[in-house]
């Protein structure tokens, strides 16, 4: 029996976010990190310095997952943490100079997986496509005019 379109549009766009993790992990293997890793260092080039919770709302990200990630990134020097300013028993987590060297290597790296997913479309197609995963992240409760990857 053929499964419902929602079943495979459901398993398209589970497909799509797997191939497209996999393209990223690839592509950062050689610095040493994750598609994971990399969102946490461009959060902090698009906001700046943030504590683990703000990165938490930010991505979307579980606290376990975040503080492995980070003590990863910590460990390999990319990131430090500094204590709060404002809260002592807080950290903020700022990128070290190693971290903030790979900025233009990762912003290169997203742009060719970018590329990658939408090369034999048409900004017509673009278009049509982004207002209609807008309309479905608005129906799981999302705010379209966020980016993802851009919420906190």
């Amino acid at each position: 029996m053929e499964p419902m379109r929602e079943d495979k549009l459901f398993a398209m766009l589970h497909g799509i976010n797997i191939n497209m993790r996999k393209l990223a992990d690839r592509a950062l293997w050689p610095l040493g990190i994750t598609h994971a890793e990399m969102r946490i260092m461009m959060a902090i080039y698009y906001y700046g310095d943030s504590s683990q919770e703000e990165m938490v709302c930010r991505l979307g990200v579980d606290r376990s997952n975040i503080s492995r990630s980070l003590k990863k990134l910590e460990n390999i020097q990319y990131i430090a943490r500094e204590k709060d300013d404002k809260d002592g028993r807080a950290f903020r987590i700022a990128l070290t100079e190693k971290g903030r060297s790979l900025k233009a290597e990762l912003f290169r790296i997203r742009m060719s997986i970018q590329h990658i997913f939408s090369r034999s479309m048409t900004d017509a197609d673009l278009d049509d496509l982004l207002k209609l995963l807008e309309n479905v992240n608005r129906n799981l409760g999302g705010d379209p005019s966020v980016p993802l990857g851009k919420r906190g």
